[in-house]
């Protein structure tokens, strides 16, 4: 059968398929004319032509997806929780939580649509359909890959999902058209076809992408990183060579797409890669942080938590450019401020050490996106946005390197492990702009607490001890945290006065301590009959749903000066913090006697002295518990500023009532789209804090630091 044709021009008799025969069982046409050849060459080259287009139709309004989401759901309740309480908490979890589910509903919809479309119940119709939709579906995924993103106020880590999803859709097109095929010329008696040379590269491809499927499975991914990186860029190559030569008709245009990206990405790296010598300071048995001057980035970074790719830099020049060539490089979060003159990374051990006084390239940095967060230091929005300032503010910007144009009033930032390099330069870059923000950071080792005393300006972190703690290992020196670094008076512009002296001398909105569950009572919030509606359906829905599996009841660890002591915090403890954090009561969990020692020795050197980590230094703003944090309602209440205040006077009866009753309460009203919760770390804890975001009908940013 000769599939090639000169002439690619439609047949007079081609009009759409019946809607009707689409709900046909297709079959194998045995005898077709050579104008319906044509007809089907035209139609699969029209089809996956406009599948092309609209793929990329699609990326590019992902920015526009992201900002209508985003206000429509500000505007309404959430309304999700009906779903929670109904009989189908399946269609909650796909519709609202599932980021999974919605990519691979929408994208294979996509596909079986232009795979299915005109094809006429033939079966060998689909079986084309399906091998050229996938080469057309080859730019998009490259596309998704480039980083920076192309697309504005996107992060390129933010599109890997859905360059995950698609591309297993593509390799799952390749694989049955290659089997239909076999099978179709096994059918006719002509299955020495399979041998032509034509369709020996369409095998080639076809076992790239299996490649790049196989070694993207997490396990596989996890246990050899450096096969995954370096067979999924390999196989990229191979697939785009054999697919032009392979498809039937030519694709040149694809192929001219797909170049065009792949050698676009390599001349960004070599133009944006500077080499550096760090300095690294282990501060814990497993954390340490690294060094260089921020004059060796080819990009100096614009917004907080930017990040840079790191690789060895090898004698061999032809060595050094193979790297160049071929991205095997490890992303790293900068945890410095933009406008230090180091930069500082928090790394956790692993199977990529950097060593003191090593020369090392590093590429970036590839800045951050927020959806609240916008640069104001320079440019043509910066002048714009100016001039509608007042003059005071105006005056205060132009002494102050790190004014931003943030459009949140309170942010809630949960991290975890070396999620902190994400969630401690946002909080301080929060906190120098007068907004209200609280990080929460859960770590399994209280060794790593020494990483903060690196960082001034640590106000609002709450650290949680997951590991085992023995009192006998740590020795706890808190000190005064007065000279800060980019000191800054900071101006709440979001609060009064009033309300924010009501909540430092008596604030009950914040209790880890409790679970909330039907069996636990809880003391230090109001009774929930006194809650709002929404309220009590949503510690409904999330009273088995930690943050974290299992929660722990916590402990406050205290440590006085050069003490190994640790008592239970008192319920009249006050801790001088500009956070908001006052008051912790019911904290009665005791840490197993077991040390953390022993856990850390099987995958840490045993070269390592831990005695030298056993002095903990920490400010005295930070908060320090023992157990895993749940969020609840109370965080919900912070988030909202409608937390309880005690009893207030009321002038009109001349009684204390409680504030939730008073017409104060009454009238406060809360723009949902200026709170936002960041989550920042393991898959669970990110997925843990986004559904009680979204079910909260707040604004959620995510940072998954997951292989």
């Amino acid at each position: 059968m000769e599939l090639r044709t000169p002439t690619l021009t439609p047949s007079p008799h081609y009009k759409h398929q019946n809607i009707s025969s689409y709900f046909h069982i297709p079959r194998w046409v045995d005898s077709i004319t050579p104008e319906y050849k044509r007809l089907r060459l035209y139609v699969g080259k029209k089809y996956a032509n406009q599948a092309l287009v609209v793929s990329f139709l699609l990326i590019a309004m992902i920015p526009l997806w992201k900002m209508f989401k985003s206000k429509i759901l500000s505007k309404k309740k959430p309304w999700s929780l009906k779903f929670n309480h109904s009989n189908w908490p399946w269609l909650h979890r796909i519709l609202y939580h599932s980021e999974v589910s919605r990519i691979v509903i929408f994208w294979g919809i996509f596909s079986m649509f232009f795979i299915y479309i005109d094809t006429y119940e033939d079966l060998l119709f689909i079986t084309k359909r399906l091998g050229r939709i996938a080469a057309a579906s080859l730019p998009a995924l490259l596309f998704l890959t480039m980083r920076p993103s192309p697309l504005p106020n996107t992060l390129y880590l933010a599109l890997l999902p859905i360059h995950k999803w698609l591309s297993r859709i593509v390799v799952l097109e390749s694989v049955l058209h290659t089997i239909f095929y076999m099978y179709y010329y096994y059918r006719i008696g002509a299955f020495y076809k399979c041998w032509k040379i034509d369709n020996l590269y369409g095998f080639v491809a076809m076992f790239a992408f299996l490649a790049i499927a196989i070694t993207s499975l997490p396990k596989v991914r996890r246990a050899c990183f450096n096969v995954f990186y370096f067979s999924h860029y390999l196989m990229t190559w191979v697939s785009v060579v054999t697919i032009h030569y392979h498809a039937r008709p030519g694709v040149p245009y694809y192929t001219a797409l797909n170049i065009t990206i792949l050698l676009s990405q390599i001349l960004y790296r070599v133009y944006h890669t500077r080499s550096t010598v760090i300095t690294s300071i282990q501060v814990s048995p497993s954390l340490e942080i690294v060094e260089f001057p921020k004059s060796d980035l080819a990009r100096s970074p614009k917004l907080p938590a930017a990040h840079i790719r790191i690789n060895n830099k090898h004698d061999l020049f032809f060595r050094n450019w193979f790297y160049h060539i071929v991205p095997l490089q490890h992303p790293f979060t900068i945890a410095s401020l933009p406008n230090e003159h180091t930069v500082k990374l928090i790394i956790r051990k692993g199977r990529f050490p950097l060593k003191t006084n090593k020369e090392y390239y590093v590429t970036g940095a590839f800045e951050a996106e927020y959806d609240f967060i916008t640069d104001s230091s320079n440019g043509w929005f910066s002048s714009i946005w100016r001039r509608n300032q007042p003059l005071q503010q105006r005056l205060f910007d132009s002494s102050f390197p790190m004014s931003r144009n943030i459009k949140a009033e309170r942010v809630l930032i949960v991290v975890g492990g070396s999620g902190i390099s994400f969630g401690l330069p946002l909080l301080r870059e929060l906190s120098y702009n007068g907004v209200s923000a609280r990080l929460i950071w859960v770590c399994k080792d209280i060794k790593d607490l020494n990483l903060l005393s690196h960082f001034k300006g640590t106000q609002g972190v709450e650290c949680y001890i997951t590991g085992d703690v023995n009192e006998d290992d740590i020795v706890i020196d808190y000190y005064e945290d007065s000279n800060i670094e980019n000191d800054v008076f900071r101006i709440d512009t979001h609060e009064s006065k009033d309300h924010n002296d009501l909540i430092n001398e008596d604030d009950y909105e914040i209790d880890f301590t409790a679970s909330f569950r039907k069996d636990q009572p809880v003391k230090t919030v109001p009774n929930s009959s006194k809650l709002p509606a929404f309220q009590q359906n949503f510690d409904k829905a999330h009273e088995h749903s930690a943050l974290l599996e299992d929660p722990l009841s916590t402990k406050r660890l205290y440590g006085t000066h050069n003490t190994s002591m640790l008592t239970d915090f008192g319920e009249d403890y006050n801790c001088n913090s500009h956070s908001s954090v006052c008051k912790y009561q019911n904290c009665s969990a005791s840490p197993p006697a077991k040390s953390y020692k022993s856990l850390v020795k099987s995958s840490i050197s045993s070269e390592i002295d831990f005695e030298q980590f056993k002095n903990i230094k920490i400010s005295r703003n930070i908060g320090l518990f023992y157990g895993r944090p749940n969020l609840n309602f109370s965080h919900y209440d912070w988030c909202l500023q409608s937390q309880c205040l005690g009893p207030v006077y009321n002038n009109v009866s001349g009684e204390t009532e409680c504030c939730r009753e008073s017409g104060t309460h009454a009238d406060h009203k809360v723009d949902r789209s200026k709170i936002w919760v960041v989550a920042a770390g393991p898959n669970g804890l990110v997925d843990h804090a986004k559904q009680w975001a979204l079910d909260g009908g707040l604004q959620c940013h995510i940072e998954s630091f997951a292989v």
